[in-house]
This record gives structure tokens, sequence and C-alpha cells, in this order.
């Protein structure tokens, strides 16, 4: 074998040796069925004929007893990445909530981030925003968010624990 060909050799081996503590340090991502505190992961797969790309989402479903005394889910809350750096606060409410007044989400009592009307589907109003450092920040401190609106001709406001958010999204 010729010499420049056995450097060649020499300098990848080399190279792999030197990087393979670093990739065996790297944290393992999140996978579907996950949990991290009170948040859980969930991938559905790409549409049919979409390429694939990461759907995974750290959601969490909140309900509440209806007066028939079964469960209804009033929020579901969940995290995505959009394209490569943007991170997406994503919530699903109850049909019939009054878009007018808006939704906001606060940490712990704190200052309030509005949440933006989407679109009203059969299973609820889609509400999102850009997460922002100064709200990421407070999410992860934080150990409740509140999530209010109107709901007819009522206040609402539903409740969410953070408690394993930031394990959550450091892996996600």
């Amino acid at each position: 074998m010729p010499l420049s060909r056995q450097f060649r050799y020499l300098t990848l081996g080399a190279a792999l040796a030197l990087a393979a503590p670093v990739l065996a340090a790297a944290p393992a991502l999140a996978k579907d069925g996950d949990k991290f505190g009170d948040w859980t992961v969930s991938c559905p797969p790409p549409p049919q004929g979409a390429k694939p790309q990461n759907t995974c989402r750290l959601m969490q479903i909140e309900q509440a007893k209806a007066p028939d005394g079964k469960d209804v889910t009033v929020l579901k809350a969940s995290f995505f990445h959009l394209g490569d750096k943007d991170l997406v606060l994503f919530g699903y409410l109850p049909l019939g909530y009054a878009i007018p007044p808006g939704v906001k989400v606060s940490v712990d009592g704190g200052k309030e981030f509005p949440l933006f009307p989407q679109r009203c589907i059969p299973q609820g109003c889609e509400v999102a925003t850009k997460v922002e450092p100064e709200l990421l920040a407070a999410l992860k401190k934080g150990s409740n968010a509140k999530i209010e609106f109107q709901l007819g001709d009522r206040n609402a406001s539903v409740a969410v624990s953070l408690k394993g958010l930031t394990e959550g999204l450091s892996k996600f």
C-alpha cells in the first residue's frame, strides 16, 4: 500500500478515535412514548407520501370531569420544533372559546404571553406561539403554567404542570 494511503488511514483512524468520546457523550434523543415527569413524547408518522422529518412533540393532556361524570379533554398542550431552531407552543382549546379576548399563558403567576388563534377543527380550536427566550426561561424555571381564555360568558383557566419539561426539552 502506498505511503500516502497509509497516512490517510492513520489520520482517519486517529480522527475517529478522538471523536468517539464526544459521540458517546451525546445525549440520547427522546423517542415515541418516553415520559419526562408529566410530559410525554409523541412521534406520529409523517403523512403518506411526505418526506421523513421530525414529527415528534412533547405533550400533556389536561382533563376535567363533565357534569355527567365523564372525563373531558380541556387542553392538549405540546411543544414541537418548526424548522431547525424555532420551538413552538401549541394547544387545542375546547370548541366555543371566545377569540377576541385572546388566550394567555403565564408561569407561576408571572408575566402573561399571548397564544394566537390558528383555526378550529372538530378536536378543538388551535392556538400557538413561537417560544421566545423569555418564555422558555420562565417555563424551564417554573412549576406550573396557566392557560387563560374566555369560554362562553365566563373566564376559564387550565393549569399545566411543568414537571419534567426542562428534561424533556433537553432530549427533544
